[in-house]
């Protein structure tokens, strides 16, 4: 594969928005056969905000009700260029990978996946 363009155990901070500082928690790329490159449409990136008292208040503000966050997601998963499109927005800054575990599920010709070993990181 080319260009892994989002790892597991990624943590994303923001100066602007601390309520969206995310970590990513799963990856999935689909490759092209022929050309090896990422297959943007078929593959996924989950994350998971990590700044739970920060994300709280902003709801508190925010949010439709006192039952649910909506219509701002905790957690998530969506694919490349809607990750790029979320960093951008919120001014999210790559800061340092996890020290959490990762397990690598697949990595060949035709497909790359990795997770946190116990399902999710420390700081979710």
């Amino acid at each position: 594969m080319k260009e892994i363009p989002f790892k597991t155990g990624m943590i994303y901070r923001s100066k602007t928005h601390p309520q969206f500082d995310l970590i990513i928690d799963y990856v999935n790329y689909q490759k092209d056969d022929e050309t090896g490159n990422i297959i943007k449409e078929f593959s996924i990136v989950c994350w998971c905000n990590i700044n739970k008292s920060e994300f709280d208040k902003f709801c508190e503000k925010h949010c439709k009700s006192k039952e649910s966050t909506f219509p701002y997601a905790y957690w998530g998963e969506c694919q490349i260029e809607s990750m790029k499109q979320r960093i951008k927005k919120y001014n999210l800054g790559f800061i340092e990978m996890s020290d959490d575990e990762v397990t690598i599920y697949n990595n060949n010709d035709f497909e790359y996946t990795s997770g946190f070993k116990t399902m999710h990181s420390k700081l979710s």
